[in-house]
């Protein structure tokens, strides 16, 4: 899959499920229990304990029914490792020119974190697929609106602090996409084995943002 690919189903799907600090003895689970919801574009967070084997055994377990990133991609070292062990797409909570162009160069999508118009403006030039408006709900979906005068044509991922109140207020702000974490892969179901109740959090984003 090459990045427009990925960029396009990222831009159909919205929903973005960030999953970060879930072990080994969870994660097959609570993956099926997002795709049993609907939700099949995933990242793994790189500081999540065994990241990397993570990508990869999820690449070889699902294969084309997942969309699987790495996130939290802080060096260009890591984002290698990351695409080597089978990432489609790479996160970044800032912007850093050397990722951006070592994911451009290995064929994959980049997202780069970027708050002010500054950083926006310098992550587009940079060659960003999408922008990673971080952190969303402290700025708050007027901020969207507000930044798409000036940015129309700049597509925005709101990630930070995404809940089920919030959710559509983005969308309908202009983001084409959500990343979400804690209030969607929630840790507290997870490990108490409530992951009906996961699957369940998963199919009321989805229609949060399908209104």
């Amino acid at each position: 899959m090459n990045a427009e690919e990925v960029v396009g189903n990222i831009k159909n799907e919205r929903i973005i499920a960030i999953i970060r600090g879930i072990d080994d003895a969870h994660i097959e689970r609570t993956i099926e229990a997002l795709l049993k919801g609907g939700i099949s574009i995933m990242e793994i967070t790189m500081n999540t304990p065994g990241a990397i084997d993570m990508i990869k055994n999820m690449v070889q377990r699902w294969g084309s029914d997942i969309m699987i990133g790495a996130g939290t991609v802080m060096t260009p070292q890591a984002a290698y490792d990351a695409i080597s062990a089978g990432a489609q797409f790479i996160v970044c909570p800032h912007t850093d020119k050397r990722i951006i162009d070592l994911a451009k160069a290995m064929g994959k999508a980049v997202l780069p974190g970027a708050m002010t118009p500054t950083e926006i403006a310098t992550a587009m030039q940079s060659g960003a697929d999408l922008i990673k408006l971080f952190p969303a709900a402290t700025l708050g979906p007027s901020y969207v609106k507000q930044l798409l005068g000036p940015f129309n044509d700049v597509p925005f991922i709101a990630v930070g602090g995404i809940n089920i109140d919030n959710a559509y207020s983005f969308i309908q702000a202009g983001a084409v996409g959500l990343g979400i974490g804690g209030e969607l892969v929630n840790r507290q179901m997870i490990y108490q084995d409530k992951y009906d109740s996961v699957t369940e959090l998963a199919r009321t984003f989805i229609e949060s943002v399908s209104i």
